[in-house]
């Protein structure tokens, strides 16, 4: 009975509780943010479920 939703709203939605993609850094410097880097993560862990 569970609604049905897109998987990258629902990663967005788990960010918004924990934050977990702030942990996640650009790889060649750690103080570096891409803008819109959350973005990015979640559309590249969407291409490999």
């Amino acid at each position: 009975m569970l609604p049905k939703v897109d998987l990258p709203d629902l990663l967005f939605e788990v960010h918004a509780w924990t934050g977990f993609l702030d942990v996640l850094v650009h790889l060649g410097d750690g103080t570096t943010r891409m803008k819109d880097l959350s973005t990015s993560v979640v559309a590249l862990l969407v291409s490999e479920a």
